[in-house]
């Protein structure tokens, strides 16, 4: 058993590291961290401290479903995202750094609207709910309006929206994107926003064992070409935007391209801007509505 903080760390390291984790190092520092802030401690012990056993048997527990390929943020049951600190549960997707692209373009197109400071704002498939969590942040007198299938999920954007000061700008809604039953205009909108699943069936088993073996798969399974939710979000576009409205949607692997001929194929919209990530990978495609 190790007795002190260094050995302990050494060995969690080792173990993620044969469990084929990609940043064993970092991962283990980070549960480490995670498991002394829940304690009392104000801050991390030295590391040649003896283990506190109630920290050491957390920290273990931990580490193995660490090893087992569980991700690093459902363990710690948070992520960080525009600086913010948000809830996550296997109930939603992780948020991701590539889908800020997403918010840093709705803040640049925001520009076209000078003089304009109230929006109209719907956030299709928002899990978590970052983006319209941010976008209420910073477009305070906005009005947000975010959609998900799942109650779960809105569950926690609820939980994240209250944490972050506004539950009462957003108005969380249950809708099924393929349900035409069940859909209510709910526009005009000003800019229509969206991470929808989109990673092809066929490139789903390549996945990493953190995603395919423990993400739900509703939040990434886009269908056979990956463009399921597009085939859904685009005409909502078209009937709930207005003139001069923007939808904004991120995509992936494969998709970017169909996605910009989805829209062109509208005649709805303006010619589609591609944005790429901090990879200068194709992440963001935005189209004005005419």
């Amino acid at each position: 058993m190790e007795r002190t903080y260094r050995t302990l760390l050494q060995w969690s390291i080792e173990h993620l590291t044969q469990a084929g984790v990609e940043q064993p190092g970092t991962d283990a520092q980070a549960l480490l961290e995670e498991v002394v802030a829940s304690s009392s401690e104000k801050a991390p012990p030295p590391l040649e401290r003896e283990v506190d056993p109630n920290h050491g048997h957390r920290f273990r527990n931990w580490v193995e479903r660490r090893a087992a390929r569980e991700p690093l943020h459902y363990i710690l049951g948070h992520r960080k995202f525009w600086s913010l600190d948000f809830k996550v549960t296997p109930d939603v997707l992780i948020p991701r750094p590539e889908t800020e692209v997403l918010i840093s373009h709705f803040l640049e197109l925001k520009k076209n609207f000078p003089g304009q400071t109230s929006f109209r704002i719907l956030d299709m498939c928002t899990g978590s709910g970052v983006i319209a969590i941010v976008a209420a942040l910073e477009v305070p007198q906005s009005q947000v309006i975010a959609v998900d299938i799942s109650n779960d999920s809105l569950a926690v954007a609820q939980e994240n929206a209250k944490k972050h000061g506004v539950a009462r700008k957003i108005r969380f809604l249950k809708r099924d994107l393929f349900d035409a039953t069940h859909r209510e205009d709910l526009g005009p909108f000003d800019f229509i926003l969206s991470n929808p699943p989109y990673i092809r069936v066929d490139r789903i088993e390549g996945l990493m064992p953190e995603i395919k073996d423990h993400e739900p798969r509703r939040t990434f399974d886009g269908g056979s070409d990956g463009l399921n939710f597009y085939h859904a979000i685009i005409p909502d576009a078209v009937r709930l935007l207005k003139k001069g409205g923007y939808v904004i949607v991120e995509t992936g692997f494969g998709v970017h391209g169909p996605v910009c001929s989805l829209i062109r194929e509208t005649r709805a919209f303006t010619d589609p801007v591609m944005v790429s990530d901090f990879n200068h990978y194709p992440r963001v495609v935005s189209a004005r509505k005419k």
